[in-house]
């Protein structure tokens, strides 16, 4: 569509020409996949839960005449399964709809999807040689406003279902369990990825700032324990946030806990000693790995994730020596097996993780190194696995380094004696230049702090390897009475900013505590800016994290933050429609210098986060133009009357040819930087005829807004 997105990889920048050709090798995939990370506008969002929403009489009717005969909607086994379900996969603000059904003929059952587009609609994707349904809806998994159509079906040897209860698999004595994620990439359905389970939730789990429509996947295993995990781009799960781990274990805590007192099976001592973990019952947690392993004698995989799980629980005691002796112990017996395997890397995670703890800066690196090298080994023929794996190193490489570097720097600036805050910016600059360390001191444009309150960014080589990428840290540094103190904000796997500071404020909260409110450049499209928010407070001495913009809702391409007032309580976006996906999307090509729509949304302080206040469209005759042509493609006359000052124009448009079929032809402008106030000639192209029209637009400015008063055809 004339344009590009590429997101951040784990925040992470690749420096070395192999990598980057690597990058650039998969970039068509992550273009293709999410139709360049597509994002729907915040009217969209809205009409699609009250205008474009079918009933599930709608629903039959419409899948009742494209399915054919011999495929018969079924509910399966699973009562909580409509054989229809509905959703937004490509962001147009029309749902798709999807319809399980079993073959007659061939006994199989399957999935067809269907959309409206071109007047009509039409068959986009079937899957069939499915087993016996036990999940199916729309979720957004990734939070770009699209939804993908999550499938999970029970493959079983005579044919039975595993049952299902509040989205949960279980029993029978089926073979496996499968779950499809579909989703759309711009042209198409695909299959965005597979996964096996035992049993599974789908649930919007609160991570570090709350909920954020975001759908998390809880993946439980035949040996009782779980995945909390998230969808990454290239279709690759990755861990979520520890808190959607906290969340969902503590719904699980209780129940296991009083269950626990009948027969003990290892399986549920395993998840019983995980949801023990992740609610910070170390002690408990160990205590109850040290039973289950008196049970799994025999079982010597079961065994070592017994022990895996164990060194975790001692390290949050602050136990390091109890957690090196059995991961070592474990990496150990694995090496001379000559086994290589996710096992041993998450042993070697665990490790650097516990010596990083430890402050052994040095071994920590090293174990983390090795951990990387291991997954180069196991998915070398398997590019997207490996680099998502390979990023939850560089997450953990790059939090290490960067605090380290926050420790050496803050000790440095303290034997300096009392400083200016300009001599403290040169310090930090001039250290940096001295450790290899790219380093920026960034004031805020307004502090209420009774200190000196500096954003330092930190950027550095991750593994000591120019292959492995860099990393950049962010620390806010407090100085006062010739005293420094320095904490890091790093920005982990599930952030993905790694991009420039555009603002920087220091606010009281209620209580007199420090709040930072920083923004930054998330840099996902490339040449723009695309403004983040992260608001952070200091509590019991610690920066802790409080909101961050959401996806769904936050409209920033090529996007400014301005604060209104004083303070942190209300600011304003201005962005624009280039590289932003809607509805009218499309309707012209649209570039970076090019005419463009503009938004204003207005955003609020309630409490601990932000809502939208408002949501406006700056009025222009740009903005009129694709109104109109968008309206009259969908035959939306009233609408399109509207935005002329005479409406026999209307139908004037209509007779040019003016309607796109369907809307996203990506017209041409022809403009002298008029786009505000007009005129605007459109360079009509059509795939019946290779030549191209020409259309002049007139407007006049009516109470603020620009209507269509002219229409003229120019020569061609």
């Amino acid at each position: 569509m004339g344009r590009f997105r590429i997101k951040a990889v784990f925040g992470t920048k690749f420096i070395s020409i192999a990598a980057f050709l690597t990058v650039i090798s998969i970039i068509a995939f992550a273009v293709s996949y999410r139709s360049n990370f597509r994002k729907r506008a915040l009217e969209t969002l809205s009409k699609m839960d009250s205008d474009t929403g079918f009933t599930l009489s709608e629903m039959e009717n419409i899948a009742g005449k494209m399915l054919p005969k011999s495929k018969e909607p079924i509910n399966g086994k699973n009562p909580n399964i409509s054989p229809f379900i509905q959703g937004d996969m490509d962001g147009d603000g029309v749902n798709e709809i999807a319809a399980v059904y079993k073959n007659k003929k061939s006994s199989k059952n399957g999935v067809n999807i269907f959309k409206y587009a071109d007047g009509k609609w039409k068959t986009v994707f079937e899957l069939e040689g499915l087993g016996d349904f036990d999940l199916a809806g729309f979720y957004d998994l990734t939070g770009e406003g699209c939804s993908e159509l999550l499938i999970g079906t029970v493959f079983s040897e005579n044919g039975n279902d595993g049952k299902n209860k509040g989205g949960t698999s279980t029993g029978g004595d089926e073979v496996s369990r499968r779950l499809d994620i579909l989703g759309w990439n711009g042209d198409a359905v695909v299959s965005v990825a597979q996964v096996d389970y035992h049993n599974i939730y789908v649930e919007d789990m609160p991570g570090g700032y709350g909920k954020d429509g975001i759908y998390e996947l809880a993946i439980g295993h035949g040996d009782g324990s779980f995945e909390i995990c998230r969808l990454w781009s290239f279709g690759q799960l990755i861990p979520a946030e520890e808190e959607a781990w906290a969340h969902f274990f503590a719904k699980e805590l209780s129940r296991l806990e009083k269950s626990s007192d009948g027969e003990k099976k290892v399986e549920d001592l395993y998840l019983l000693a995980e949801a023990r973990y992740y609610a910070g019952k170390y002690g408990e947690c160990i205590r109850t790995i040290t039973e289950a392993l008196e049970i799994a004698k025999e079982d010597r995989e079961l065994q070592n994730r017994f022990l895996v799980l164990k060194a975790k629980a001692h390290m949050k005691e602050g136990e390091f020596a109890e957690t090196e002796d059995i991961l070592r112990e474990l990496i150990s017996s694995q090496r001379e097996a000559g086994i290589k395997n996710e096992f041993l890397a998450d042993c070697l995670l665990t490790l650097g993780r516990c010596l990083g703890e430890a402050e052994r800066f040095e071994e920590a690196l090293e174990a983390f190194k090795n951990c990387f090298d291991l997954y180069e080994q196991l998915y070398e023929s398997d590019y997207f696995k490996k680099l998502a794996r390979q990023a939850i190193v560089r997450d953990a490489a790059g939090k290490l380094k960067t605090e380290r570097a926050a420790k050496i720097l803050e000790d440095s600036i303290n034997g300096k004696g009392n400083l200016s805050a300009e001599n403290i910016a040169n310090e930090i600059k001039a250290w940096g230049n001295a450790n290899g360390l790219a380093t920026n001191v960034i004031l805020p444009e307004k502090s209420d702090a009774d200190v000196t309150v500096m954003l330092v960014e930190m950027q550095t080589a991750i593994l000591d390897n120019s292959s492995v990428g860099t990393v950049k840290g962010f620390a806010i540094l407090e100085y006062g009475n010739g005293k420094a103190a320095i904490e890091p904000v790093y920005a982990g796997i599930n952030e993905n900013y790694a991009g420039r500071v555009l603002g920087f404020r220091i606010a009281k909260a209620p209580g007199d505590a420090l709040e930072a409110a920083i923004l930054l450049d998330d840099e996902s499209i490339s040449g723009i800016k695309c403004p983040v928010f992260r608001l952070f407070r200091k509590e019991e001495g610690k920066w802790t994290k409080i909101w961050a913009s959401p996806k769904n809702s936050w409209r920033n391409s090529d996007g400014s933050i301005t604060f209104i007032g004083e303070g942190i309580s209300e600011f304003v976006i201005k962005s624009s429609s280039f590289c932003y996906m809607d509805s009218r999307t499309g309707i012209f090509l649209e570039s970076n210098t090019g005419p463009r729509r503009w938004f204003l949304d207005t955003w609020i302080r309630q409490g601990d986060e932000y809502v939208i206040k408002t949501a406006d469209t700056v009025p222009s005759a740009y903005n009129t133009l694709v109104e109109f042509i968008y309206s009259i493609s969908v035959g939306d006359n009233k609408t399109a009357a509207g935005c002329v000052a005479e409406k026999e124009l209307v139908s004037k448009a209509t007779r040019l040819g003016l309607a796109q079929k369907p809307p996203g032809q990506e017209w041409g402008i022809e403009n002298d930087g008029n786009d505000m106030t007009g005129p605007l000639t459109v360079v009509v192209k059509s795939e019946k005829t290779p030549l191209q029209r020409r259309i002049e637009f007139s407007f006049v400015n009516r109470d603020g807004r620009y209507l269509i008063s002219a229409i003229i055809p120019l020569s061609q």
